[in-house]
């Protein structure tokens, strides 16, 4: 299942940058906690062959599995997409280096964030669980933007190389 569009109800962008080109690495439908294995199986080798640190390859990992599991446990269904994108750089000398980075779509059809601001406090949790989830996305990836209503979440988050 690809969800395309997101509807926007409550919205929270931390430090969103304009991608200029994107490129999609892989897309998974979310149903089960099997289909968060698949969604990050091989993405680890993927960003390391681009050039990203194994501790980015770790961090994209944990957070694709953070996402998923949400989806999982917050929603009927849902999907994960990954994407290289390139960011062009805001001067006109550095042109021939576009910024590269890693962007993790997360987006569902169930029924949204209740309050976006208290989910992304540390801590916080509605299953009882330890609250780390969608504070430590905020944590490992350069960029986080949530949109989320009572038809669903999407979360996007961006991973600049060298971040």
């Amino acid at each position: 299942m690809q969800i395309d569009r997101c509807f926007l109800v409550q919205e929270h962008s931390h430090g969103m940058r304009h991608i200029a080109h994107s490129r999609v690495l892989k897309e998974s439908p979310i149903r089960s906690e099997l289909d968060v294995f698949d969604a990050r199986r091989n993405v680890f080798d993927m960003v390391i062959e681009l050039g990203f640190s194994r501790e980015q390859g770790h961090y994209l990992v944990t957070v694709i599995t953070e996402l998923g599991h949400n989806i999982v446990f917050h929603a009927d269904h849902g999907s994960v997409r990954v994407e290289q994108v390139y960011m062009l750089p805001a001067n006109a000398e550095s042109l021939h280096r576009p910024a590269m980075g890693i962007r993790v779509v997360a987006a569902d059809k169930g029924p949204g964030i209740a309050d976006v601001q208290l989910a992304l406090q540390e801590g916080y949790s509605t299953r009882n669980s330890l609250g780390c989830g969608l504070s430590g996305v905020v944590r490992l990836m350069d960029e986080l933007h949530i949109e989320s209503d009572d038809c669903g979440t999407c979360v996007t988050a961006v991973l600049w190389y060298g971040g």
